[in-house]
C-alpha cells in the first residue's frame, strides 16, 4: 500500500517547529495511507495441496501422551493457553504446581516459580503423561505469595483450561493479622 506525507507534518513545522515533525517521525503520524479499497481474491500456489476431509487431523489424538523423551510429537503439547494472573497489591510472587488424581499416569510436581503479579503471556501445558482423556484428572494450582499478606491458592481443572485456552485469575490479597 502506498502512503503519502500528511499535510499537518507541514504544519508542525510551521506551528511546533523542528520537535512536532521529530515527535509525528517517531510515531509514524507523519505517513498516511492512501484511501483506496484494495479488494483481493486469493489463490492457493500452484501444486499446493488443499486439505481434504481425510487430511483434518484431530486436535487431541487418542491416547497421546506429552513425554519428555520426545518432545513435540503430541498436539497436547502443542496447545497454548493465555495464561493472565493479576494480584492486588501488584508485586506477588507467583507459583504453579500440578495435582493428578491419576498420579501413575501424570505425575504431581512441586512447585515451580513463574514470576511476579502482573502476568500476562502464552504458554503450554507441558506436563508429561497428559493426555486429553485424563486432563479432566489433572488440576494446575497457583499460589500467589507477597511479604506481610497471606498466601492465596486457585485451582484450575486442566481440561477446562484446555477448552478454554485460558488460565486466569485476579487474587485481592489480605493482609497478615499482626
Amino acid at each position: 500500500m502506498s502512503t503519502k506525507i500528511q499535510g499537518w507534518f507541514w504544519g508542525n513545522l510551521a506551528f511546533g517547529g523542528i520537535p512536532g515533525m521529530a515527535i509525528d517521525a517517531a510515531t509514524g503520524k507523519m505517513m498516511k495511507y492512501s484511501e483506496s479499497l484494495y479488494d483481493v481474491t486469493l489463490q492457493p500456489l500452484p501444486g499446493a495441496e488443499t486439505e481434504t476431509e481425510e487430511e483434518i487431523v484431530i486436535p487431541f489424538a487418542p491416547g497421546a501422551a506429552v513425554n519428555r523423551n520426545n518432545p513435540g510429537a503430541t498436539e497436547m503439547e502443542k496447545t497454548i493457553l493465555r495464561w493472565y494472573i493479576d494480584s492486588d497489591p501488584r508485586g506477588a510472587r507467583v507459583f504453579w504446581r500440578v495435582i493428578s488424581n491419576v498420579p501413575g499416569e501424570v505425575p504431581n510436581t512441586n512447585e515451580t516459580y513463574l514470576t511476579t503479579t502482573p502476568i500476562e503471556e502464552t504458554r503450554s501445558f507441558n506436563i508429561p503423561g497428559l493426555t486429553y482423556e485424563n486432563s479432566n484428572n489433572v488440576t494446575v494450582e497457583i499460589k500467589v505469595s507477597k511479604r506481610g499478606y497471606e498466601d492465596q491458592v486457585k485451582r484450575y481443572n486442566v481440561r477446562q483450561a484446555i477448552d478454554q485456552q485460558e488460565i486466569s485469575g485476579f487474587f485481592e490479597l489480605v493482609e497478615k493479622a499482626k
